[in-house]
């Protein structure tokens, strides 16, 4: 994760979508980042489920 941050740190924002669960929230917490809704901001997701959709 930090070789991909370093590489893309001229990037203005970085953005990541992970559980909250598994102690992802601690590392990406850990390499600077911030949880949006801690920010003001919101993200909305649509995942497509099944070959019909």
């Amino acid at each position: 994760m930090r070789a991909v941050m370093n590489r893309f740190s001229d990037v203005y924002q970085m953005e990541l979508l992970t559980d909250d669960g598994s102690g992802a929230c601690a590392l990406y917490e850990s390499l600077g980042f911030v949880r949006g809704d801690a920010m003001g901001c919101v993200s909305y997701v649509r995942v497509a489920v099944g070959p019909d959709v």
